[in-house]
């Protein structure tokens, strides 16, 4: 940048602030200092935040703060999951358990909420979990997956599961197209 442009937009920041008083050494280091910034555009968008925010005259590391902050808002955004070879694809067990969830939801609802029996002997409303459903948690520091080893408790065996499944392919192996189906019914 040169040291013109950078001298209109020191004269900006003390029009900004005027109670601030440089003396001749002190806005010579903030004009070579400013000056080393490479972008007008950026840095004019900088002292524009500045003006807006700050209450004092801001120091040369502030000024470099919002700078790096106005810059890095005009980096194009990159992905939270790097692009690359992954299955997009919704799992058959996940299939199954949306089918068989759909299939025995009003029969689930109806006995629980027509049944004359007693409340402990009722159908659930609430499946039971799938052999493939594991609990488990993500690292919120490093993004790694933690998978418990075991089924959640109460889940299918893997015996009920296939008997599931058949019954799903013997339908037709109806899929869903997106998540977002499962959770606009659910």
């Amino acid at each position: 940048m040169k040291l013109a442009d950078a001298s209109r937009i020191a004269g900006r920041l003390m029009a900004a602030f005027p109670r601030m008083t440089l003396d001749e050494e002190e806005g010579e280091l903030f004009v070579r200092e400013v000056a080393l910034l490479a972008d007008p555009d950026i840095l004019g968008e900088a002292v524009d935040q500045i003006i807006r925010r700050e209450e004092r005259f801001p120091t040369i590391a502030t000024l470099r703060a919002y700078y790096r902050t106005c810059n890095d808002a005009r980096k194009p955004r990159t992905p939270a999951l790097p692009r690359g070879d992954r299955d997009d694809g919704i799992p058959e067990w996940v299939q199954v358990w949306f089918w068989h969830s759909s299939i025995t939801r009003s029969d689930r609802q109806k006995q629980n909420t027509t049944s004359r029996q007693p409340v402990d002997d009722r159908a659930p409303v609430a499946m039971r979990p799938f052999p493939q459903m594991r609990g488990g948690y993500v690292d919120e520091f490093t993004g790694h997956i933690h998978n418990d080893d075991e089924p959640l408790e109460g889940a299918y065996t893997m015996e009920e599961y296939e008997a599931i499944r058949a019954a799903w392919v013997e339908s037709g192996a109806p899929s869903i197209s997106s998540a977002v189906e499962i959770f606009a019914l659910l």
